[in-house]
């Protein structure tokens, strides 16, 4: 089995792109999260997908998915009809409708058996067994009961997990007809420390999530964002229009459709004036002011030379 010289060149150009990557927290990712971002909300409970430190990528070839390493040698021959990145030293892989895992040489370690599947992240992974959701270990074992909803990544200690609650039959709202589900965090024995009443959830990230309250399910947009802490308790008082996940210290937040910065106090560090923001990585944010456009240090200076700390 040959790889031509463009799909060679295809792997080691991702390749370093997931060896920059590796290099961020896992909370960096969310929002899938250094994208350039403005007042538009994070889809909600969407949980960022943990770093990759394996040697291995994933390819396709003939609509079958395999791995290769960094060089472009094929490692895992493809015959997966879906491969994800490894995170925790196994790989999500998916054969028709079941989902398992498989080490880095390729053998098939937790079988393909579950109905959906997440990658592991702090030594868990969210599986779907029927119709409810639950985590295993590495070694396959199921250490949270199939139990609810939705589940998510571990973050910081804590597992995302939602729950379905009753329509009200007296609603004529499409928004709230659309969507009961309420969210909360448990730990990895399986008990509830944050309860399971969240209209959205995000990933921990530096110890701190952002919450949302007085939205109205009939205008988009309009909830107050702010942060609580791993106890539940609001540290941050909801005020923003928008906001991001911590990451180096500080957190991208908005008012009234402009970017700025804030630390773990709440308090703006840098004022609330650009039109486009990132979160920071490496000391430095991608920033867009009017028609200027570049990366900013944590003082809000814009930097000439870009030379990103790894």
């Amino acid at each position: 089995m040959k790889f031509n010289l463009n799909k060679i060149f295809l792997i080691t150009f991702l390749a370093i792109c997931f060896s920059i990557i590796s290099g961020k927290s896992p909370s960096a990712l969310a929002s899938d999260t250094h994208n350039m971002t403005q007042e538009a909300k994070p889809e909600p409970s969407v949980i960022p997908t943990p770093q990759n430190k394996s040697a291995l990528v994933p390819i396709q070839e003939n609509e079958k998915y395999g791995y290769a390493d960094r060089t472009g040698k094929i490692v895992i021959p493809p015959q997966f009809d879906e491969a994800r990145k490894f995170s925790d030293g196994l790989g999500m892989v998916r054969i028709k409708n079941k989902y398992g895992y498989v080490s880095e040489t390729g053998q098939i370690v937790i079988g393909l058996k579950f109905d959906d599947a997440l990658e592991f992240n702090e030594g868990l992974a969210a599986v779907k067994i029927g119709n409810k959701w639950g985590y295993i270990d590495k070694t396959g074992n199921v250490v949270i009961s199939p139990e609810y909803d939705e589940a998510k990544h571990f973050s910081e200690g804590l597992g995302l997990v939602g729950l379905d609650g009753k329509k009200s039959a007296h609603s004529h709202s499409v928004n709230s007809q659309k969507s009961t589900r309420k969210y909360g965090y448990i730990d990895r024995s399986g008990k509830i420390i944050i309860p399971i009443n969240l209209a959205h959830a995000f990933t921990f990230s530096e110890g701190l999530v952002q919450i949302i309250i007085d939205e109205n399910p009939d205008i988009p947009n309009s909830g107050k964002y702010g942060y609580m802490d791993r106890t539940g308790k609001i540290v941050i008082t909801p005020q923003f229009g928008c906001a991001d996940p911590f990451s180096e210290g500080l957190a991208r937040v908005s008012i009234n459709n402009k970017n700025g910065y804030i630390d773990k106090t709440g308090k703006f560090v840098i004022p609330p004036q650009f039109d486009v923001a990132a979160s920071f990585s490496g000391g430095l944010a991608e920033v867009r002011l009017g028609d200027k456009s570049g990366y900013i240090d944590k003082t809000g200076r814009f930097v000439e030379n870009i030379n990103k700390q790894q």
